[in-house]
């Protein structure tokens, strides 16, 4: 289920992800058709009594930018004046208009709709809404959704201006666009429902029984429920979770007139919706098919009656839940995204000491993470001012976009003020300033002393809305879309807790400006220099969600879970029973843990505690040996409180980087969030859940907030269910409860195609984290512990899960150029067991989709450039915002294959390496030479993508800034540090003879289990260097691996050196001639 927090400002409904166009009706806007008296044909007071005696209407020739406009003056009648059209122009409950025009005056101008029936008769009036005159000419927009009146259903309008007894205004390029709903009617659902169950899911009930509600049915009493967000969970109400149980509701709808009314309905598992006894929506055969759950899945437009009108809904429920939803067509209308930028124009990420934005004062330029949990660190921007500060980006063309798109600029705030110390009370501005003058500005007002943000929205000094922000939901991304049709949507995007607020309006100003130019202003309102934190600050384009289709499949998320009753089969297990750790199941993440570490009472204790000199906190990491590739983990834990570290349940492997070759990282808990919002208070119950998924070089970062039910002081038992195709979380046997802007689940719950797939095996690891996450360890109270009485985990049982193998890949070769078409087959079988048929296949790339089939043959092409990868979700971002771009590094291909019982399977990935696109040239324009040594930090010329790919913004190796200056590479004249999974360097060397070759690598690494380099002769492989660990806790390059034999021929030749994982210093390769 989705959930969003939603403002609306005062024109009516506005969706984000279908904005108006429509057609445009023919009303003489220009007012230029005259009869022959030189009267208005389109237009004419209205007649109403109320209306009379009559204003003057007059017409006044090119009187506003060379159109006509018309004044309404000496308006002395009781009620004022009204200008309508004179044709009613066709229309239904549910069609929305957009009324355009420009206008001066004093005062405010009504604008409205007059509705009509079939048969003519006046239909009474929409809401009148009022827009505030300027004695200059202004442009103003309106949005007015139609509605059907007391008399019978709208099925025409004319169009009205009204004004007040006494006022004048005057009147221009008028023009109304039309949209067609898609949901009819405008009346309400039921509030109160009247609930039967259990009952029997066979029951037939008659026809008359469903036109009244009952006060037995099937034998079972009445109860009243309510639903909550259109959705209402039946579990407790037919004897607890499980598969094909019953319940039947009842509902009664009154309404004045016989109309058309639009539901909408979704259910956890079959469902049948009757309307006065007539079957109206009926899922039974199938099920509800559609995955996640909304009232968007089954839509249809039924006939109300005149009067009483009763819906009946059978539901029986599935194996995962037993949620129903229902919605009207005001909910339906309802439904609402939040909006993310999918091109940019222009950004300024903070990362480099050269700014592309100017401002008034210099930032002082930090790195950090944008948020606990996150484990990139970004360049962030700290601005301080006890007056003002300005920040405007260069000056780059406004060009419109086309019509289902906005204009935006984004801002991510990360807070006002780098500790809780520095905050101070401030204004934070965010404008669109057109070049007729008039400013659009999204304002946070901020108070030292309080929880709440005010956030103002306003068209010049005009407040169009103002609401209280929290601020823990800090940080976060504002983004201000707008079109030249004049619709605003505000999108604030938290990374702290992965929600959305969204605010949708009109703004007349941008109807008249050919360009926008965005700043930023941070304002001192308090007697101590204001300050703010900042990240992000991007121009570009955005679009609702992540602008890619829906994709059929479907997943559990059973309400509870019990791996044993499930027939799950232990696969590990640790009760900590006997006073020691076994290093036969566990072993420590580093050197000196072990005195972090202690059993009471079979527990083990996880402690935090200063170092000896009181210069930092320590505490331990432990990892299991075995590898799991899905499973139930779950472990019974009492949390920790204080302030300076947090602990974790989590998996992941060494130095994951692509989760179809070494792993990712899940998150099963971190407690950072359970420390007291002030040193001394009361802890706080928040737990974080986070999904991690590295690729490209890339992090992409999910996020979920769950409450502790109970005391931080109780032990409970936290797990994680991961399926090929799902990731959700429990307490106690019962699944997490939240809600995410990312996510379309009411629970703790990744998967596949919202988020990212993946399929490596991982470690289970407990451990204590100290560091800036965990908060301040001058405010915590230690030695502090946290306390695990076991660690349990269950095999993921795949007897029945189907079959699917890669049949065929088009290319052979490891490394292919950019522009390949590359082709994938794969076969796919039923399981023997359960024979149930595949419903779809999908191909993804390094755990993100690139395509899917429901029908066989499953054939896939892929085409192997940018313009391809950026309409799939593989670019889509994850909560940091930052998208993965195709380009040369490592892509792994896999085929997942999902039957009509839920159970997936996948193929063996397929590695690929793409190629740069433009040659790398010589370092100082001459090849080393092999026989010989091949000094590492050397490498080609030609720069990033070309010459090598590196993650770092600049090279934080050499500290003098001489060696190489404006590369990425960590290098200094005789060692490569740090060096991340999928970086690689090109050498252009100059082979002396034939011959096979033996290739030694210098390096260094105190790290385990980390994946060989590869070498590559001319885009094949040659070779792998191993990397096992030295005896040092550091990195000095003491060790060596060996490539005993490559064959080389004389000649020039281009050497690549990939890194498949990270945490290794590298110096140079030794060549020697083995044989010739």
């Amino acid at each position: 289920m989705r959930t969003r927090l939603c403002f609306w400002f005062w024109l009516g409904f506005l969706g984000v992800a279908g904005m108006l166009s429509g057609d445009e009706l023919a009303i003489d806007g220009n007012f230029s058709q005259l009869n022959a008296d030189g009267k208005l044909t389109e237009w004419v007071l209205h007649e109403w009594r109320g209306f009379q005696p009559f204003a003057n209407l007059a017409i006044i020739p090119q009187a506003d930018q060379g159109a006509n406009a018309v004044r309404i003056s000496e308006a002395t009648a009781e009620y004022g004046a009204c200008l309508r059209t004179v044709k009613r122009f066709p229309g239904k409950s549910g069609d929305c208009l957009r009324i355009q025009f420009r206008a001066r005056g004093v005062g405010q101008l009504g604008v409205g709709l007059y509705y009509y029936t079939d048969h003519g008769e006046w239909n009474q009036t929409s809401v009148f809404r009022p827009v505030s005159l300027q004695p200059e000419w202004q442009s103003h927009v309106v949005t007015i959704g139609l509605a059907n009146g007391t008399t019978g259903e709208t099925a025409s309008f004319n169009c009205c201006f009204s004004i007040s007894r006494g006022m004048e205004v005057e009147l221009s390029s008028v023009k109304i666009w039309q949209d067609a709903g898609a949901y009819r009617g405008n009346l309400n659902l039921p509030g109160e429902w009247t609930v039967f169950a259990p009952v029997d899911r066979f029951l037939q009930p008659a026809t008359a029984e469903l036109l009244a509600i009952p006060a037995q049915f099937g034998g079972v009493a009445a109860q009243t429920v309510t639903f909550r967000n259109n959705a209402i969970d039946l579990a407790p109400l037919v004897g607890g979770p499980g598969k094909e149980k019953s319940a039947w509701l009842f509902g009664e709808i009154t309404s004045p007139i016989e109309c058309d009314y639009t539901l909408g309905a979704a259910a956890d598992w079959w469902m049948e919706v009757y309307l006065n006894g007539k079957k109206i929506i009926d899922t039974m055969d199938k099920g509800n098919v559609k995955h996640p759950y909304a009232i968007d899945n089954h839509v249809v437009t039924a006939r109300l009656q005149k009067g009483k009108n009763i819906l009946a809904v059978r539901v029986v429920t599935g194996a995962a839940s037993s949620i129903f939803m229902l919605g009207g067509p005001n909910d339906l209308r309802n439904i609402r995204s939040s909006l993310k930028i999918n091109r940019i124009i222009w950004i300024e990420d903070f990362n480099s000491q050269k700014l592309s934005c100017r401002s008034s004062a210099p930032p002082e330029l930090i790195q950090g993470n944008p948020t606990p949990g996150l484990l990139t660190v970004t360049g962030q921007a700290v601005y301080t001012t006890t007056d003002t500060v300005t920040i405007t980006p260069p000056e780059l063309p406004w060009a419109w976009p086309g019509d289902d798109a906005f204009g935006a600029a984004s801002i991510r705030i990360q807070g006002f003020g780098q500790t809780p110390e520095a905050r101070a009370d401030a204004n934070f501005a965010m404008n669109l300033t057109a070049d007729t003058g008039r400013q659009l500005t999204m304002r946070l007002e901020h108070q030292a002393a309080s929880d709440l943000l005010r956030l103002v929205l306003a068209q010049d000094q005009e407040i169009i809305t103002a609401q209280e922000l929290p601020y823990q939901r800090l940080p976060a991304d504002f983004i201000i879309a707008v079109n030249q049709r004049g619709e605003v949507v505000l999108s604030i995007n938290s990374l702290a807790d992965s929600s959305s607020t969204v605010f949708n309006g009109q703004a007349a100003m941008l109807l008249d400006a050919a360009n926008l130019q965005a700043s930023l202003t941070l304002k001192a309102t308090g007697n101590r220099p204001a300050q703010i934190v900042v990240d992000n600050f991007i121009l570009g384009q955005a679009g609702a969600g992540d602008g890619f289709p829906d994709v059929p499949f479907q997943i559990e998320c059973a309400k509870t879970f019990d791996p044993v009753k499930a027939g799950w089969k232990l696969a590990f297990a640790d009760e900590f029973n006997d006073g020691k750790l076994d290093l036969n199941k566990w072993y420590f993440s580093g050197p000196g843990q072990e005195d972090r570490i202690h059993f009471e009472d079979g527990k083990l204790v996880i402690t935090a505690d200063w170092n000896d000199k009181k210069t930092r906190v320590r505490s331990a990491s432990i990892y299991t040996h075995q590898e799991f590739l899905y499973g139930y983990f779950e472990a019974r834990i009492r949390f920790r409180r204080e302030h300076g570290w947090w602990s974790a349940f989590w998996l992941c492997s060494h130095g994951p980087s692509n989760p179809f070759h070494d792993g990712f990282e899940i998150d099963i808990y971190e407690d950072y969030y359970l420390r007291s919002k002030e040193p001394g208070g009361e802890p706080r119950r928040t737990l974080d859940h986070n999904l991690h998924v590295f690729a490209g070089g890339v992090l992409k970062s999910w996020n979920y907030h769950s409450t502790l039910p109970g005391s931080i002081d109780d032990y409970y038992v936290i797990a994680c269910k991961w399926t090929p195709f799902e990731i959700s979380y429990y307490l106690d046997g019962q699944l997490l409860a939240s809600t995410a802007n990312h996510s379309p689940y009411d629970s703790v719950t990744f998967d596949p195609i919202h988020h990212a797939a993946g399929a490596s095996p991982l470690r289970a690891i407990l451990s204590g984290c100290c560091g800036k996450s965990g908060g301040d360890p001058a405010f915590g109270n230690f030695p502090e512990d946290f306390r695990i009485d076991y660690v349990r985990i269950y095999a993921y049982p795949d007897q029945d899960t189907p079959k699917v193998t890669m049949t065929s890949v088009s290319e052979p070769d490891f490394m292919l150029p950019q522009g390949t078409k590359l082709r994938f087959s794969a076969k796919a079988e039923p399981s023997p067991q359960s024979k149930a048929p595949i419903k779809a296949a999908y191909l993804f790339d390094s755990g993100f989709l690139l395509d899917y089939k429901t029908k066989p043959p499953f054939d896939f092409e892929v085409l192997l450039t940018k313009e391809y990868y950026d309409t799939t979700r593989y670019v889509a971002p994850g909560r940091a915002g930052t998208r993965l771009e195709f380009g040369p590094t490592l892509h792994a291909y896999s085929v997942f294959v999902q039957d009509a019982n839920g159970q997936v399977a996948h193929s063996t990935p397929v590695l690929k390496f793409i190629q740069p696109t433009a040659d790398s040239t010589p370092y100082l324009g001459k090849p080393q030479v092999i026989p010989g040594r091949l000094q590492l930090s050397h490498y080609d010329e030609g720069g990033p993508q070309v010459a090598y790919v590196d993650n770092t913004p600049e090279n934080t190796a050499d500290k003098t800034g001489t060696f190489r200056p404006g590369e990425q590479v960590d290098a200094t004249p005789t060692v490569i540090g740090g060096v991340a999974a999928w970086e690689w360097l090109k050498y252009t060397v100059e082979v002396e003879a034939d011959g096979v070759y033996q290739a030694t690598l210098r390096y260094g690494t105190p790290q385990r289990n980390l994946r060989p380099f590869l070498l590559l002769v001319d885009g094949v492989i040659a070779g792998k260097f191993a990397i096992p660990p030295h005896e040092f806790p550091d990195y000095r390059t003491d060790s060596d691996s060996v490539i005993a034999d490559i064959r080389l021929t004389a000649g020039r030749h281009v050497l690549t050196l990939i890194s498949q994982a990270s945490g290794a210093n590298i110096a140079y390769i030794d060549f020697a001639v083995v044989k010739p």
